[in-house]
């Protein structure tokens, strides 16, 4: 929501919308149904119990909540690391830790990380001429 804001607004005046406009819906509507998700996983429906405090530290031990937790501290890592590393190296060191982490193998881990970005950097530099941000790769003109 704070990187969206940052964008250009564009000209109110004319009736044109900036580049900003839909990251900012985005980052909106995406706020507004976790805090909708939240608030609904404690009301209690007919079909499924409602969650209840009291088991909430034996809940969190669980493997799938703890996975919720790290990947939620490797993208807070990713966005702090980004500006210093650029996108490849973030990326790639991002996939592959939530790659291990939700169970793929290494070997997968490590072709399918680099794939992605691969292919990502390529689309990005090759058919729309935009450079992604290098970070420390900057010194072999990346």
């Amino acid at each position: 929501y704070a990187l969206s804001a940052q964008l250009p607004k564009g000209q109110s005046a004319a009736g044109v919308s900036g580049p900003g406009l839909f990251p900012m819906i985005l980052a909106t509507v995406l706020l507004f149904s976790g805090i909708a998700e939240l608030v609904l996983g404690f009301v209690r429906s007919p079909s499924t119990p409602a969650l209840k405090f009291g088991g909430a530290l034996k809940r969190l031990k669980r493997p799938e909540v703890l996975n919720v937790f790290i990947i939620i501290a490797a993208w807070v890592l990713y966005e702090l690391l980004f500006p210093l590393l650029g996108f490849v190296l973030t990326t790639l060191i991002f996939l592959f830790v939530v790659m291990l982490r939700l169970g793929v193998s290494l070997p997968r881990a490590i072709i399918y990380s680099a794939a992605y970005v691969v292919a990502i950097y390529l689309v990005f530099s090759m058919l729309f001429s935009i450079r992604l941000p290098a970070g420390v790769l900057a010194v072999f003109g990346m």
